[in-house]
């Protein structure tokens, strides 16, 4: 009997199924790659999360706007209607924040029921509302409601790039959540100071740099430094990347010749951010001058060794802001005979574009403001170059930063013209050149200077300057008189309100 017991239990087993072992082996996974370092996690697009705050944050503060119209101007019936759909909004934002963030913080959770609550009062109050006494207490409730709310948001989006910041740990991430987060960054910051100073306050400096320096993760370290670039728009951002060490970072970076030259542009693309005079009352670096000879080296044997457009004009553009930071710049490029690079390299493919141009033009005037570096300039045949720049037309570009980098080279090679013409050998080269003849150009014809001021002005000074070291006879056959003769403010007043060529 025992064994017939048995033997059904035998039969039995072949269609039952064990839940408990399921379970086990569900739990289990198929494969393990030891070469993989990373936690496989899910992905989580935090940038979506954000706009998708964002995009309901702004639509109710319009809501709110409309809100305190309607009391001014005592609509109170449509108020009533808009009051109503304003809560349902919020509670909209509110269910969106929960499915945008894994897990909320206890102060998110309290701000939730404050503005919850503030809602409630609001929708009593205009309920109850039968008087202009009610007035100022009606509108007391929506500005409570209105600043709770910003709060509220302000809260949410926070947490958000703080998570988004903790997704750049490399030890505990998975490498699509390592490349998620940083293009999440990259495309926040293109949208405004306010979220770099963010991303900021969240660390991301300091987890940027982190990446960067991280052998495990070398497929991420040129996304990592443009992210770094990208936030890196405010003093105080880059007074934080100085004290992370992330000078050292690009430092070491530049000088490795191991690191692949993608590598290396974009921590020329870093150092040009950092140092750009376009950034107002920008962080004074410190350890730039204790490093600036080894900076000047390895940006310039990085424009000498590319052949890529863009990381030629990143390389160039982060020695043009350091010539503007210290004088030294200048002494270092001369040293390494910088001129004869950038001379040779506008007839190859790489200084094509008009911005690399740009670069170039501001590297030469800033050397040539030392007499001292005149001849290093010369000599590989600076003064033809410079002349070359000055026969760029804005006619042949169309958006408005062409146009405006167009307007940068020709102002920037007239002041190196000027500068150079304090000796008489390059006076008389400009004037064997042609130089004279455009630059008159670029004073009458307000097309050709882009309607720009300060091109006039350069213009008129390399005229007045060249005049001056040849003497008046060598152009008295150029009919420059009218742009020389008068004072400067006379011949600029003149040329600047005139749309007439003279005769």
């Amino acid at each position: 009997m025992e064994f017939d017991s048995v033997q059904q239990w035998l039969v039995d087993l072949e269609d039952r199924t064990e839940t408990e072992c399921m379970s086990v082996l569900q739990g289990k996974p198929l494969h393990t790659d030891g070469r993989n370092n990373f936690k496989t996690t899910q992905s989580i697009n935090w940038k979506g999360g954000i706009d998708e705050i964002s995009k309901q944050a702004v639509s109710i503060t319009e809501q709110f706007d409309l809100l305190f119209k309607c009391s001014d101007e005592e609509r109170w019936e449509e108020l009533h209607q808009l009051s109503g759909h304003v809560t349902c909004q919020i509670r909209t934002l509110i269910q969106s924040s929960h499915q945008a963030i894994p897990q909320s913080t206890l102060s998110i959770l309290q701000q939730q029921e404050q503005v919850i609550g503030e809602c409630a009062k609001l929708a009593q109050k205009v309920e109850s509302f039968n008087s202009r006494l009610c007035k100022v207490s009606l509108i007391n409730q929506m500005t409570c409601l209105e600043q709770s709310f910003t709060h509220l948001i302000h809260l949410i989006i926070t947490h958000l790039i703080k998570l988004m910041v903790k997704d750049l740990q490399v030890e505990r991430n998975s490498a699509i959540n390592l490349q998620n987060s940083m293009s999440s960054i990259i495309s926040l910051s293109l949208e405004g100071e306010n979220w770099c100073q963010l991303i900021s306050h969240a660390g991301g400096v300091k987890s940027l740099l982190n990446v960067c320096v991280c052998e495990s993760v070398k497929f991420a370290h040129v996304q990592s430094l443009r992210a770094l670039s990208s936030i890196c728009c405010l003093p105080e951002i880059i007074a934080q990347l100085e004290k992370e060490g992330g000078l050292c970072v690009l430092l070491d970076i530049l000088c490795d010749d191991l690191q692949p030259e993608c590598v290396k542009g974009e921590a020329a693309g870093v150092l040009a951010q950092i140092t750009s005079p376009a950034i107002e009352h920008n962080h004074f670096i410190g350890g730039l001058m204790d490093n600036l000879q080894d900076l000047v080296n390895s940006l310039m044997g990085l424009c000498c060794q590319t052949e890529s457009q863009e990381i030629f004009l990143l390389s160039t553009a982060a020695v043009a802001n350091l010539t503007f930071i210290d004088s030294m710049a200048c002494e270092y490029l001369a040293g390494i005979c910088a001129p004869d690079i950038l001379v040779s390299s506008t007839s190859t493919y790489k200084s094509q574009s008009l911005f690399s141009k740009d670069q170039i033009a501001t590297i030469l005037a800033n050397m040539a403001a030392s007499d001292d570096f005149h001849l290093s300039i010369t000599r590989p045949g600076g003064i033809n170059l410079l002349i070359d720049f000055l026969h760029i037309s804005p006619s042949l570009y169309d958006t408005e930063t062409e146009i405006a980098a167009c307007e940068r080279v020709l102002q920037k090679a007239a002041i190196a013209l000027t500068r150079l013409c304090r000796e008489e050998k390059n006076a008389q080269e400009i004037l064997r050149l042609k130089g004279v003849p455009r630059l008159v150009e670029l004073c009458r014809n307000a097309d050709e200077r882009c309607h720009s001021d300060a091109v006039l002005v350069a213009s008129l000074a390399a005229l007045r300057k060249v005049c001056m070291t040849c003497g008046n006879d060598s152009m008295a056959t150029l009919d420059v008189k009218q742009l020389i003769t008068p004072k400067l403010m006379d011949s600029f007043v003149m040329c600047s309100h005139s749309d007439e060529n003279f005769v």
